[in-house]
């Protein structure tokens, strides 16, 4: 009797098709994070060291906005911008100004919608990555980090959107 020996590797047991088919689902994902960077940064610490000489008791003022462009066909840049003043007893402890920024492919995905994944799902990826580079700084000039809460970027477009439509002239509604 003839003895059966099968020398199957385990990467050989996927087809062909089912290979091809991995690939196009890959391709076919309606939004593909091309890069994340930084594109701009500042701090300042202007009254150090007199600031480290008080108790802590910081007053923060954090201002948010965030923009888009078309880079190329179905290639987008997101910029979340970030601008943190903050105070001790009346003084300037620091400044920190951060743009983060990410390059998006989107495909199939209608282009009236292409703004609000822009400002919701895309500002929502960075925010992380600023949030981390802004506590890192904060620790590396001798200040605690501030540990932004995660912010509801799907709230805020539908506030601004919300805020648009107000000041809309009235006789466009009608």
């Amino acid at each position: 009797m003839a003895e059966l020996k099968t020398d199957i590797k385990a990467e050989d047991t996927k087809t062909k098709d089912a290979t091809e088919q991995e690939k196009t689902e890959q391709t076919e994902q309606p939004i593909v994070l091309q890069a994340i960077y930084l594109k701009d940064f500042s701090f300042e610490s202007p009254n150090s060291p007199g600031v480290f000489n008080a108790k802590w008791a910081p007053q923060i003022d954090l201002q948010l906005s965030h923009k888009h462009l078309v880079v190329q066909e179905d290639f987008y840049e997101t910029v979340l911008h970030l601008e943190i003043n903050c105070k001790q007893d009346e003084k300037h402890a620091f400044v920190i100004e951060i743009q983060q920024a990410g390059l998006f492919q989107i495909r199939g995905v209608p282009q009236e919608q292409i703004e609000q994944v822009l400002c919701t799902f895309c500002a929502d990826l960075l925010f992380p990555y600023a949030r981390s580079t802004i506590d890192n700084i904060l620790l590396h000039g001798g200040f605690p980090p501030l540990k932004l809460a995660p912010i509801n970027f799907v709230q805020v477009y539908q506030e601004s959107l919300a805020k648009k439509k107000q000041n809309e002239p009235a006789d466009q509604h009608a």
